[in-house]
């Protein structure tokens, strides 16, 4: 495994890059403060799960986290992990000494750029992402549908909005988890066919075994009472409105404290 510093984009990847050539790889995006690794263990999990799901070559977690607690120590920073499964000359297959390799992207963290003291207001995206099983619930580099998903913010001056799939059932929104509040009972997207397992989303679940995983209809959506996002850099937002109908944010903080 080679582990390589991007630290403010200087370096040049490699043009062979089977994440360049292919999106044949895998990432996690995670928060450096006060010289911590913030829920390393999530991130951890999340990245050998995607290595295992994918079959890539082994990574030494300990040398990732060595590095990570390194850069820690001099200052406070958003790090994307990327990991690729290394490098080839054409064609999809590779041989079988493929040798991994891992990116730092590191970036500056700013607490204002993640901070919504006034909640989201969301919309109903147009933008509809694919059900692949063999890929859901992984953060792979396959992102088109997401670079689609902003695009369509951008147009339409939206702050986020809602992500269903192909079978008009939710996701997600553009940029995190989300768990809603629909007829007493808080409840978040399976995502056994489509979308992102968030490491906060993992935190959330393991401590809150009461949230019930279900598929939610695009019909539901007007059911909604109340709802927050989570995500690894902004942690838990409430969700002001949806549509322009004003959600109840009284309910949405209370659980957020009470978690």
């Amino acid at each position: 495994m080679q582990i390589i510093h991007a630290d403010n984009g200087h370096l040049q990847v490699s043009a062979y890059n089977r994440a360049v050539q292919f999106g044949d790889g895998h990432f996690t995006t995670l928060k450096l403060i006060n010289k911590q690794v913030v829920a390393w263990p999530y991130h951890k999990n999340r990245l050998v799960e995607a290595n295992k799901r994918l079959a890539f070559p082994q990574i030494q977690l300990e040398k990732i986290y060595q590095s990570l607690l390194d850069i820690a120590h001099q200052r406070d920073a958003v790090v994307k992990v990327l990991v690729t499964r290394g490098e080839s000359q054409r064609g999809y297959a590779y041989s079988q000494d493929i040798i991994a390799q891992v990116y730092l992207y590191v970036s500056d963290w700013n607490h204002d750029a993640f901070s919504y003291p006034q909640g989201v207001c969301l919309s109903i995206l147009d933008t509809q992402i694919a059900q692949q099983p063999l890929l859901a619930g992984l953060k792979h580099t396959n992102r088109l549908e997401q670079v689609l998903l902003k695009q369509e913010l951008l147009e339409k001056s939206l702050q986020d909005g809602l992500v269903f799939d192909t079978s008009n059932r939710l996701i997600e929104t553009s940029m995190a988890n989300i768990i809603v509040y629909i007829d007493g009972q808080w409840c978040t997207p399976d995502l056994s066919l489509a979308g992102v397992a968030g490491t906060k989303r993992a935190e959330l679940l393991e401590q809150n075994p009461q949230i019930k995983i279900r598929h939610i209809d695009k019909t539901e959506i007007s059911n909604i009472h109340a709802a927050i996002m989570c995500n690894a850099l902004i942690d838990y937002v409430v969700v002001a409105s949806i549509e322009n109908r004003v959600l109840d944010q009284t309910i949405a903080q209370q659980f957020i404290r009470g978690y």
